[in-house]
């Protein structure tokens, strides 16, 4: 009943900081044109990380002899790759996307803030890896689903809560495979947030943006890991095929042609 409480209280607390910050998110070097050509405020994603990060000092506070091994890492990941999203944020921009963009980027001597984000979000995954295996490849392995999974996040986000949508379908799903809904780790209070903050973007008043993308996507990512080396290993060559199929063909033009995906996709949506 507890998780059930803090997941709910994080989706509240993220609304309300949504509120309280929506205003000052729109500055120009946070605004951005959306896919319905409408100037929205972008790095949404602090409000859920301020939530999230107040409800689990809450919940710590509240039962201090619960076993909380796996937060630290959790609180790594999520503000980690926030912060690496951030840094997207505020100074990337469409001039090297994907990556053959950073990579013909690289060769013309520019570091793009994209490319940033994903050599941050290696070491961040590799370091978080380490309880998972005591391997080489088990490791690699963690690494790909973690940052694979921040990277796939952040191309899916080109539509209001579509990211929230996925992210939201795969913990719900993995949670209840791990014996019920409540029985996952904290992932789920961030995924709530990301909930709780949905409705401002399907008004597109706020967009989730790099900033909580990219660590709603790790979150999940992290929660993946908690699987058997079996498993991971399905989940990192499913992880590698969504991240090239991002780099080969559009996922909007995939969804708009897949009618059940386009239903869930709009619902909700200002059309």
């Amino acid at each position: 009943m507890q998780e059930a409480i803090w997941a709910i209280g994080c989706a509240l607390l993220a609304g309300v900081a949504a509120v309280a910050l929506t205003p000052t998110l729109r500055v120009p070097p946070l605004l951005r044109t959306n896919y319905a050509g409408r100037d929205v405020p972008t790095a949404g994603g602090i409000c859920v990380l301020l939530a999230f990060g107040a409800i689990v000092a809450v919940a710590i506070a509240w039962n201090p002899t619960r076993n909380w091994y796996f937060v630290p890492p959790l609180l790594a990941l999520a503000f980690g790759f926030g912060l690496l999203g951030l840094f997207d944020d505020v100074v990337g921009t469409h001039a090297a996307r994907g990556w053959r963009g950073h990579y013909r980027a690289l060769q013309e001597g520019q570091l793009s803030s994209g490319a940033v984000k994903l050599i941050g979000g290696v070491l961040l995954a590799w370091a978080v890896s380490f309880p998972f295996s005591e391997s080489l490849f088990g490791r690699l392995v963690c690494v790909v689903i973690v940052a694979g999974c921040a990277n796939a996040a952040n191309l899916l986000d080109l539509a209001p809560a579509r990211t929230t949508k996925v992210a939201a379908l795969v913990v719900v799903v993995t949670a209840l495979l791990r014996g019920g809904l409540y029985a996952g780790h904290p992932a789920l209070w961030f995924v709530a947030g990301a909930v709780g903050l949905a409705p401002f973007e399907l008004r597109e008043q706020l967009m989730l943006g790099d900033t909580g993308a990219n660590a709603l996507g790790a979150v999940v990512g992290f929660e993946l890991l908690f699987t058997s080396p079996g498993v991971r290993l399905i989940i990192a060559a499913i992880v590698i095929a969504l991240n090239v199929a991002g780099e080969l063909v559009s996922f909007s033009t995939v969804i708009e042609r897949v009618a059940p995906l386009r239903a869930l996709d709009r619902l909700g949506r200002r059309l």
